[in-house]
């Protein structure tokens, strides 16, 4: 197996992959409209994925409104909806921004007994009576508390209050094979480059969509998730956009 061979089955076992997931990536980092069905299986076949799986996660997709799909002779062509194209937009830049989401950075807030959290706003509960938000973002609870949390130091106790242990390794994990792709660039075909890019993005997409990493990537600038952030918008947006 080649080098980028061995990248592409090291980026496939990261972590389960759920078909119809992909397919969302693919159609967001889509250079294009619309794609046909032949194409979609000429991209994911080569990663294992069945016919069969893809035909039921385009019908599921279609059933729950993310894609609408049209006939052109034999083919069947397949595009976003519009409240599928909606939902991208809203997240295009927390998947390929450099920079961070939330850069006013984040705090913990204490309120008592009888209050309440004002739960439009990003938050993730690491007690009872007790928040993490970001700074300056929310209309506080009267007699509550706001506590800067230091950055030097924050102990693997407290990180997995609010993220697991395997997200963290995986963002690690990730951003290593993101600096491999890296190497590998130049002397791979579209397809491979195709594949290695969408592969990437669709690990990444599915952290930067949890505010929680958020917190991890503000709390710490030098860890994996940092990193992470940094490898995938650095490396993703000097490679070409999917195009078939």
């Amino acid at each position: 197996m080649s080098d980028i061979g061995v990248l592409i089955s090291d980026l496939c076992n990261l972590a389960p992959i759920k078909t119809w997931s992909l397919i969302v990536t693919l159609f967001g980092d889509l250079d294009g409209t619309h794609l046909t069905g032949k194409e979609i299986r000429a991209m994911l076949e080569p990663l294992g994925i069945k016919p069969e799986a893809i035909r039921v996660a385009l019908h599921r997709l279609k059933k729950d409104g993310w894609i609408t799909s049209e006939k052109a002779g034999r083919e069947v062509t397949y595009q976003l909806s519009k409240p599928g194209r909606e939902a991208t937009n809203a997240v295009y830049e927390d998947v390929y921004s450099q920079d961070g989401k939330y850069p006013q950075g984040w705090q913990l807030l204490i309120v008592g007994e009888s209050q309440e959290i004002d739960e439009t706003i990003p938050i993730i509960h690491v007690g009872r009576h007790l928040a993490i938000t970001p700074r300056d973002s929310m209309r506080k609870p009267k007699h509550s508390m706001e506590i800067e949390i230091p950055m030097q130091e924050i102990p693997d106790w407290f990180q997995q209050k609010f993220l697991q242990a395997e997200t963290i390794h995986l963002a690690d994990r990730l951003a290593t094979c993101v600096d491999s792709f890296e190497y590998l660039v130049d002397n791979s075909t579209t397809l491979h480059k195709m594949l290695v890019r969408l592969l990437i993005l669709h690990h990444w997409r599915k952290m930067a969509l949890r505010t929680a990493c958020w917190v991890h990537v503000g709390l710490l600038p030098e860890g994996a998730l940092a990193r992470c952030h940094r490898s995938v918008t650095n490396n993703m947006n000097n490679t070409d956009r999917i195009k078939l």
